[in-house]
């Protein structure tokens, strides 16, 4: 079965020390892209629900998927540890991602690495809301 390579962004939050959205990776193990991206949404929506990000922030985030891929058999074996949470300040959210697309060695035509270059959101068409 696949292993995909998800990355999702929160906004919305008001977090501990200003943070007011986050970036986090997961690895995930499913059929297709379409089963990882709703196993990650669901595992960081509970994790604000009930788990140790409960008490993060008076608000629960919105999320939304910005990119993922399949992992090849050299990133397989190399593979990385997931990201719990890469939060921002307002302002932030630029090096938040590029050091995301970093750590989850995002592809060149990630929309992690738009918005860590130009600081905008990428094309709707690039980016598949959960």
């Amino acid at each position: 079965m696949p292993l995909y390579r998800i990355v999702v962004e929160g906004t919305g939050i008001r977090g501990w020390n200003g943070a007011a959205g986050f970036f986090s990776a997961r690895t995930v193990t499913q059929p297709n892209r379409q089963a990882a991206e709703m196993q990650v949404l669901r595992v960081i929506r509970e994790d604000w629900r009930q788990g140790p990000s409960a008490n993060l922030s008076p608000t629960k985030p919105a999320l939304r998927v910005i990119d993922g891929w399949a992992l090849g058999v050299i990133e397989r074996l190399r593979r990385i540890p997931d990201t719990s949470y890469r939060f921002y300040e307002p302002g932030d959210r630029e090096a938040a991602a590029q050091a995301e697309a970093e750590h989850s060695r995002a592809r060149p035509s990630s929309p992690l690495w738009e918005i860590a270059a130009i600081g905008i959101d990428p094309p709707a068409a690039l980016v598949r809301r959960g």
